[in-house]
């Protein structure tokens, strides 16, 4: 009988992003380990503002800021920059939670 060790999962980052903000996530496999949320005001990276308030970044700084903060977390995570990736379904999610708001 032979026993094999346990494969280890693969570990992989998704970012998205919206006009109110975005989200990176660290996955193991299917499953989420860290979850990083930012939101769109200018000055309090926690806050979230119409996106038409003086206030709020705009939509390319928005998605510039959620691509740099995914590779920030890969390269601290000795991901590989192929693992690292933009998720359209995560972006859904995303617009879903606004709209339920």
């Amino acid at each position: 009988m032979t026993i094999q060790a346990a494969r280890p999962r693969t570990r992989h980052i998704l970012y998205a992003a919206t006009a109110y903000g975005y989200t990176v996530q660290l996955l193991a496999g299917n499953e989420v380990v860290e979850a990083y949320s930012f939101g769109n005001h200018a000055n309090d990276s926690t806050a979230s503002v119409p996106p038409y308030s003086p206030n709020a970044l705009d939509i390319r700084t928005i998605r510039r800021f959620t691509k740099k903060t995914a590779y920030e977390l890969g390269r601290e995570k000795n991901i590989p920059i192929e693992s690292i990736e933009y998720d359209a379904d995560l972006e859904d999610a995303l617009k879903e939670e606004i709209a339920s708001l």
